[in-house]
């Protein structure tokens, strides 16, 4: 807090002043809100307007107080960061803006190395206590997705007068196709058909009938059918629980329901008619032969990081997200190492491209180079709430172990031998 901030006799003066003219509002409201609920329907215009000039009036006496008090400067910058979008296009820049993250300072950094080392005997209490250097090492990783239009023209042959003949039409050649601007950047298509280009003729498969044979029964339309089931009441043995069966009634079988022991029975897949509507023309008996164009939309990431991570997988779930963003220019708040990489990659158009998208994932981390007794250790503070990771201490409580299981194979063995004498 600088000289200008700190807060002077007249500003808790105005402060004092202020809360009790809240207060004052406040309870003027209640007893409004009291009045509205006891009062005539008729009146309750009068009171909620009422209402709202009260409102208004302690907003008014808020504002006038943070912009007349120094000691809120750092609360309106406070304010002002806290509503920057963290995952849209922020109204102030057309690029978006990144909130990248800022390393503590050396005596931040201090406070929160010695009471991470208090918390474990394996981390002498005086490792922090000579001068520390902290940089800023936070990991940037941006991906552009660019949606490419690719066009095509082929000749396939479509069934008349149904929807396999595609409704929109073009002209001269499939480079004049305008197709509106897919939404999203999924993988898609459409399909158009050049104008003058259908030829009728007859189906070649059922040579203009629009009905071929069935398969299932060749065309006679009944199939073979067993005129005679076994009994399942009685498994075909004829007898029941009290003598004869009395649904076969002692035969051990019944004559078939479906063909009526004639031996045969409609067919179902053409409902005994004989034959089936042609597949390649749906029944119409007719074919059209066209050109058509076919318009397909892919998308294509490109994903770069700048800066290594150190920590690898432990690192997964402080990643930080933001966007997207247009893609036309790197988004305001990045440093000038990601944002000249992030130029390099946009200045790159991939054929065909019509649209792009940039999303950003930042992971906050910070380097602190220290001394002690002469060795060279580095430490970690990851994520937004500024995880210690230290891999010197997995190493020193390693080699710790060691020393403890070394020592007690050793006793072992003098053991044994001592049993032996």
């Amino acid at each position: 807090m600088t000289a200008s901030q700190v807060p002077t006799a007249g500003a808790e003066q105005d402060f004092a002043d202020l809360k009790r003219h809240v207060d004052e509002t406040g309870k003027r409201f209640a007893l409004a809100a009291d009045t509205l609920i006891a009062a005539d329907p008729a009146n309750w215009r009068s009171e909620i307007e009422t209402m709202r000039n009260l409102l208004a009036e302690a907003d008014r006496a808020i504002a006038s107080w943070v912009r007349a008090t120094p000691v809120t400067e750092g609360l309106r910058s406070a304010s002002v960061d806290a509503n920057a979008p963290r995952r849209s296009q922020d109204a102030t820049s057309p690029n978006g803006v990144v909130p990248w993250p800022t390393p503590p300072t050396e005596q931040e950094a201090k406070t929160l190395l010695k009471r991470w080392a208090r918390g474990s005997w394996l981390r002498p209490d005086s490792t922090f206590d000579s001068g520390i250097a902290v940089r800023d090492a936070s990991v940037g990783e941006f991906t552009i997705i660019r949606l490419l239009e690719k066009h095509g023209a082929e000749e396939r042959v479509a069934q008349a007068g149904t929807k396999a003949l595609p409704k929109n039409e073009y002209e001269l050649s499939s480079a004049t196709v305008e197709a509106p601007l897919p939404i999203g950047f999924s993988k898609q298509q459409k399909v158009y058909r050049l104008r003058g280009s259908e030829t009728a003729r007859d189906c070649g498969s059922c040579q203009g009938s629009g009905y071929i044979a069935c398969s299932g029964c060749a065309g006679g339309g009944l199939v073979p059918c067993p005129p005679t089931n076994r009994c399942w009441s009685c498994g075909g043995t004829g007898r029941g629980w009290n003598g004869v069966c009395p649904s076969c009634r002692g035969a051990g079988w019944k004559q078939c329901a479906s063909c009526w022991g004639s031996g045969l029975r409609r067919c179902y897949s053409c409902a005994g008619k004989g034959n089936v509507l042609c597949a390649a023309c749906e029944g119409s008996g007719s074919l059209v032969t066209f050109v058509e164009t076919v318009i397909r939309w892919e998308p294509s990431e490109e994903v770069t990081r700048v800066r290594a991570d150190p920590l690898g997988r432990r690192t997964r779930k402080y990643w930080q997200s933001y966007g997207p963003f247009p893609g036309k220019e790197p988004p305001d708040g990045l440093p000038s190492d990601v944002r000249e990489q992030m130029l390099v990659s946009m200045k790159r158009v991939g054929p065909g491209e019509i649209k792009r998208e940039l999303l950003v994932r930042v992971l906050p981390l910070a380097v602190i180079e220290s001394q002690w007794r002469g060795s060279r250790r580095t430490t970690y503070l990851l994520g937004g709430d500024r995880r210690v990771i230290a891999n010197w201490v997995y190493l020193a409580s390693r080699r710790l172990w060691g020393l403890v299981v070394g020592t007690l194979m050793l006793a072992a063995a003098a053991a044994l031998i001592l049993a032996r004498l």
